[in-house]
């Protein structure tokens, strides 16, 4: 922390670009850090003698303005990975569930969009795009999920169908959501564990576009996993009454 940090910015570097992002919060980082250090430093000597002479209350009222930028620089290195992510920086989530059904009903279920919004809590229901939303999706064929807080925080992605094999189904979505992520992708796997028992592992892999996509990875992974362990061997069971 004592030592200065060089900030060189290309001359390709605009106003709001990751790279000028980056040096601003640099230059910050090394601001606090080279007017703080040394101070901190010097009053922690000191400390004793001004508490023994003065009472702790004096004392921790000295020292508040220091540790308050020490505090303010702590945050500041938390949320610098994030704020200088890559925009090409790429992210994979896994989650996984045994479900007591067969394989074959499983993928069925989730081949078929209109099962979508009953089995992911953030997704808000599903458009026709190339066929019927009530069917499995065959490859090749799309659909237009569209999730978040409508009308409010209205987002969607088309999903295209692009293998179905036994026990694997993948969906791809390249534009993905505008402005947030692209190279969208919906991988399950889906295997017998034992006579009416199926495992099945969700792989969801996406670049982001945004600083502020990454702020979004602990919701999507809490959504996923209450997906498959709680939502969808729900509906299923409902379905099958």
């Amino acid at each position: 922390l004592s030592s200065r940090a060089r900030v060189t910015l290309s001359p390709e570097a605009r106003p709001g670009s990751t790279e000028h992002r980056c040096a601003a919060m640099l230059s910050m980082l090394d601001a606090t850090a080279v007017h703080c250090v040394p101070r901190l430093t010097a009053e922690r000597t000191s400390i004793e003698s001004m508490r023994r002479q003065h009472g702790a209350t004096r004392a921790s009222a000295a020292m508040r303005p220091c540790w308050f930028r020490l505090a303010v620089l702590r945050r500041a290195l938390l949320l610098l990975p994030l704020l200088c992510a890559s925009h090409s920086s790429a992210f994979q989530l896994r989650t996984s569930s045994t479900i007591d059904i067969d394989m074959e009903t499983l993928q069925q279920f989730i081949a078929t969009p209109t099962n979508w919004p009953e089995i992911v809590a953030s997704s808000h229901s599903v458009r026709s795009v190339t066929n019927q939303v009530d069917r499995p999706l065959k490859i090749g064929e799309s659909v237009e999920e569209v999730f978040g807080l409508p009308p409010i925080l209205p987002l969607s992605v088309v999903w295209e169908c692009v293998r179905m094999d036994d026990g694997y189904l993948e969906f791809n979505s390249k534009e993905g959501v505008p402005g947030l992520a692209n190279d969208c992708k919906m991988i399950f796997r889906i295997r017998e564990k034992g006579q009416a028992v199926t495992r099945v592992d969700l792989t969801m892999e996406f670049a982001s576009l945004s600083p502020i996509t990454p702020l979004g990875i602990p919701l999507l992974s809490l959504d996923n996993m209450l997906a498959l362990n709680v939502l969808l061997p729900s509906a299923i069971r409902s379905k099958l009454r």
